[in-house]
């Protein structure tokens, strides 16, 4: 059982980090750019931002597919001293806020049209700034919503799947973060999401662990089989590997010239040699014809 509430903690905060993730945009960079938002973007001012800003920085942002922004602060400590910010285009097109304050104002603000500007007017000689800020926007619109829809209990409409339960105020009123939060489809998909991905993971671990036990090393690496041991006492021969040679000896050379031939025939005598004579010759004195006298 504990075990079983462990891998349920993990996988809740595995759902939480992947929702509450939001795609941030930083005032410095977009100075007279527009931010397009498609579902939601925090808009974010650090204190080290405004040592770029040579002048006064305006971002305009703009629904993405033609509804409307909300923006709502999510910090915010902007000292009058060292400048103010500026929400313009919530009415009409002509009326703005100025705002300056230690404290976070609670004013939501919503376009006519479906953009919003924010700019941040910044006050000269400022040496040590600490002013920031975070405003969340989010693109909705009010009406019918869609069956992929979250309806506010304001009667906006924001995206369901992407914004409802994902940790921020995205209708204005909290609604989207207590109501069915449990049961919402984003949620469903974040745990069957996150369970096939904590399985692979540990999938993957296991099959390292086997192999570093194995062969000494998570990564493959070709290895010669070795030899088997025969086991003679058996009777049976069992199969066995043999190492090939590394070199093989050099073979005989082959010879291309034939030996010379002898063309001299050997001679053929013409007289018969005389043979021995076969008279026996008594010792002397005695003598015989045919044999030597002695002078």
């Amino acid at each position: 059982m504990n075990r079983f509430m462990k891998f349920v903690i993990l996988m809740l905060m595995g759902i939480n980090i992947v929702n509450s993730y939001t795609e941030t945009e930083y005032m410095n960079t977009n100075c007279g750019e527009t931010v397009y938002v498609s579902d939601s973007n925090i808009i974010k001012l650090q204190p080290y931002m405004i040592g770029y800003m040579d002048d006064d920085c305006e971002v305009t942002v703009e629904a993405l597919l033609s509804s409307k922004i909300q923006l709502s602060f999510l910090d915010f400590d902007v000292p009058c001293d060292e400048g103010s910010v500026v929400i313009g285009g919530y009415s009409y097109g002509d009326v703005s806020t100025e705002t300056c304050s230690r404290t976070k104002p609670t004013q939501t603000y919503k376009s006519f049209g479906d953009s919003l500007t924010i700019k941040f007017k910044k006050e000269d000689h400022v040496t040590s700034p600490v002013s920031h800020f975070r405003i969340l926007a989010t693109q909705m619109h009010t009406g019918f919503c869609a069956s992929y829809e979250f309806e506010c209990n304001n009667y906006n409409c924001i995206d369901k799947y992407d914004l409802a339960c994902d940790g921020y105020d995205n209708c204005g009123d909290n609604s989207d973060e207590v109501k069915g939060c449990v049961l919402q489809p984003g949620a469903i998909a974040g745990i069957v999401i996150g369970s096939f991905a904590f399985v692979f993971l540990v999938f993957i671990i296991s099959v390292a662990i086997c192999r570093k036990k194995r062969y000494g090393s998570v990564l493959y690496t070709n290895r010669t089989p070795a030899a088997v041991h025969v086991n003679t006492n058996q009777g049976i021969a069992q199969p066995y590997f043999i190492q090939p040679p590394t070199s093989y000896p050099m073979p005989p050379p082959q010879y291309t010239q034939q030996p010379p031939q002898y063309s001299q025939e050997v001679p053929q005598y013409r007289t018969q040699p005389t043979p021995p004579s076969t008279t026996q010759c008594p010792p002397p004195p005695y003598e015989l014809s045919g044999c030597p006298t002695k002078n």
